[in-house]
């Protein structure tokens, strides 16, 4: 069975889950749970998170100038 998933629903700004920073990014991981991200961190992680199924979001209300997952 697929699951959609509509996106994240924060919308109250939060730092980053390795650092300091404003979070700009969730990744939701398949098994449940998820943690935030800047975008320094982000682009240090993203590949990994994206090989185990991850998804990626923008947070609400943060511009992406490129997609942060490739579409199937």
């Amino acid at each position: 069975m697929t699951e959609n998933h509509g996106g994240p629903q924060q919308t109250t700004p939060e730092t980053c889950d390795r650092c300091i920073a404003r979070a700009a990014f969730i990744a939701i991981f398949p098994a449940g749970g998820e943690l935030l991200f800047c975008g320094h961190h982000l682009r240090i992680h993203r590949e990994r998170l994206l090989s185990h199924g991850s998804l990626v979001w923008p947070l609400p209300g943060h511009a992406t100038l490129r997609p942060v997952s490739d579409a199937a």
